[in-house]
C-alpha cells in the first residue's frame, strides 16, 4: 500500500505506512544506498520491515539478492547506469524503463508522470487520489 515512481532522474516514494486497518504511520520507502564504490537507489512497496533489512543487506554486502529469508516486497534496486533491477523474491530482471510504477496508486503516478509531471509530483497527485497513499514525498537521486 504505497506509492513509488522512477521518472529516469528521481526515484519518489510516499511515506504513509499500515498495519492492517491500524492507523497511518510514516515510513521511508526510497533510499539512496552507497556501498564501497558503488552507488544505488532503492524503492520499495510491501512490507516496511522487508524492505528495510534489504537496505541494511545492500549497505553491508551490495547488491548480492536478497537477504536470506527476506521476501515478500517489490524491491527496486536503480544502478547508475540507468538500470532498473526489479527484485521479487530474488530472480533480478533488468529493466531499462523511462518511466515505472510500483505500488496502489502505480497507475495514478505513471498516468502523471506521462503527462510531463516529475516524480515527485506524481507520488503526491497518487496521494490525492489513492486512499493508501499518502503521508508526505520523500525522493532521491544521483
Amino acid at each position: 500500500m504505497t506509492t513509488v515512481a522512477w521518472d529516469g532522474t528521481t526515484l519518489a516514494g510516499d511515506k504513509r505506512a499500515v498495519w492492517g486497518d491500524s492507523i497511518p504511520v510514516e515510513a521511508t520507502k526510497v533510499f539512496r544506498v552507497k556501498h564501497k564504490k558503488e552507488v544505488y537507489l532503492i524503492g520499495f512497496s510491501g512490507l516496511t520491515a522487508v524492505g528495510e533489512a534489504f537496505v541494511r543487506h545492500l549497505r553491508k554486502k551490495g547488491l548480492v539478492g536478497h537477504p536470506p529469508g527476506v521476501k515478500g516486497s517489490t524491491i527496486w534496486v536503480i544502478t547508475r547506469r540507468g538500470g532498473l533491477i526489479l527484485s521479487d523474491d530474488d530472480p533480478r530482471s533488468e529493466h531499462n524503463e523511462e518511466k515505472w510504477a510500483i505500488g496502489s496508486g502505480w497507475h495514478f503516478a505513471l498516468g502523471a508522470m506521462y503527462s510531463g509531471k516529475t516524480a515527485e509530483q506524481a507520488v503526491e497527485i497518487a496521494s490525492r487520489l489513492d486512499i493508501y497513499t499518502g503521508g508526505g514525498v520523500d525522493a532521491v537521486r544521483f
